[in-house]
């Protein structure tokens, strides 16, 4: 299996929202192997772990629960407006 493989399970585990080392976890998994493999599209003095934190704190700010009609349940996650 790829390296892929090995980050995403790394991250099926997390609880949402996450806390600050939670979110440290995330980013370690994610960089610099982004920005590694696709710098022209995650530059690495762009992903910083401050800004990585501070955009899941704005992403969770305006998160909302999104009703399913067939379930009668809502499910948690993000939909951005």
């Amino acid at each position: 299996q790829s390296l892929w493989h090995a980050r995403v399970r790394r991250l099926e585990g997390f609880a949402y929202p996450m806390d600050e080392e939670e979110l440290e976890d995330v980013h370690a998994a994610l960089f610099p192997l982004l920005s590694e493999h696709f710098p022209e599209v995650f530059p690495a003095e762009e992903y910083s772990l401050e800004r990585f934190v501070w955009a899941a704190k704005v992403v969770e700010a305006f998160r909302v629960d999104v009703p399913l009609r067939s379930q009668g349940e809502s499910v948690e996650g993000v939909c951005l407006l």
